[in-house]
């Protein structure tokens, strides 16, 4: 004979549901979807002008333009001297940015390095 246990009633075996990462991962996807689709179809993206002759007859005539065509001289990416300030700039820009990198890692190494906790406790010694 079983007896019955009033105990039991509350408790519910959990019913295996969706996790929060799942549905974090599934909203994401729906977002990226909607979004995207209201992009291409609902606004003035240009997407559907992507497919007219107009837009790559302009395609054909830029590029004809890139490759000298319908101009008496040389066409200026194949001129040495309209290429010589714009790499000055880039190297310059390179310089910047090894700079900042120069920086951060300063900033690294006064701020958050002594603040570690290995560092802190003296424990990179190995006492």
């Amino acid at each position: 004979m079983t007896v019955h246990d009033p105990t039991l009633d509350f408790q519910k075996v959990a019913k295996p549901g969706i996790s929060v990462p799942m549905a974090s991962f599934l909203g994401f996807i729906i977002l990226a979807v909607v979004s995207r689709a209201s992009i291409l179809w609902g606004g003035k993206s240009g997407f559907s002008e992507l497919f007219m002759t107009e837009t790559w007859a302009g395609v054909a005539e830029f590029i004809g333009q890139l490759l000298g065509r319908g101009t008496e001289g040389t066409p200026a990416f194949l001129d040495f001297a309209s290429w010589r300030d714009p790499l000055w700039l880039s190297l310059d820009t390179i310089a910047m940015s090894v700079l900042a990198i120069g920086f951060a890692a300063l900033a690294v190494l006064l701020t958050f390095l002594p603040a570690a906790r290995n560092a802190a406790f003296g424990e990179l010694s190995g006492n």
